[in-house]
């Protein structure tokens, strides 16, 4: 899941993997089924207004993308590789970089990433 500002009413998924052994985030080997949007419906919270849900559901035939508990995204998984690899929680605040681009004299300092709490867990 991705929010970028000033998009603050958009949800992206995302997913990133790769086919090797010698992973790479930002590298040649990142590979995946791409990336998804969701326009919060009319009259929502932004997401800088509200705590807001999101989840994922992992399966060995598919991945389901929640926000707020309403799926907005399936996705088929792609096989052996995808199964097999190591996989990592990332909870960040980011700046900058090629999307959205990179901070100017508009941008507001300081900003906060406000987590209430963080669940994983497996199904029976």
């Amino acid at each position: 899941m991705e929010a970028v500002a000033p998009d603050a009413n958009q949800v992206h998924a995302a997913v990133h993997y790769s086919e090797s052994q010698d992973w790479s985030p930002c590298g040649n080997s990142n590979h995946g089924p791409g990336n998804f949007s969701e326009v919060i419906p009319e009259g929502a919270p932004k997401f800088n207004e509200t705590f807001t849900t999101f989840g994922v559901e992992w399966d060995l035939d598919s991945l389901v993308f929640y926000w707020n508990e309403t799926s907005y995204l399936t996705l088929p998984l792609p096989q052996e590789h995808f199964v097999q690899s190591k996989f990592y929680m990332i909870l960040n605040l980011a700046v900058g970089g090629g999307w959205p681009g990179y901070p100017d004299n508009t941008t507001v300092f300081p900003q906060e990433h406000v987590i209430d709490w963080v669940r994983h867990y497996k199904r029976n």
